[in-house]
């Protein structure tokens, strides 16, 4: 499996697109994973979630020509687990 993008210290003050270059062509039946390492420095757990107070981890894939991905596409969160 190889990444796609490594982001390895994210700062939230320095969001960013990033773009494959060359751009990365997804065939039926492959697949993309999302994974996050978190740091909590904190004595209280931090779950999961959009608030300011939550971890977020959260991926946008652009696709194009969007006809191609067909009608099975989905947005939104798949599996936080």
């Amino acid at each position: 499996m190889d990444p796609l993008t490594e982001v390895p210290f994210y700062d939230f003050n320095n969001q960013a697109f990033y773009a494959n270059d060359p751009p990365v062509q997804i065939m039926p039946g492959d697949a993309i994973r999302t994974t996050c390492t978190y740091d909590n420095p904190h004595d209280f757990p931090v779950h999961f979630g959009e608030a300011t107070e939550d971890e977020m981890c959260f991926n946008f894939v652009m696709a194009y020509p969007i006809e191609m991905v067909g009608d099975d596409r989905d947005c939104g969160i798949l599996d936080n687990g």
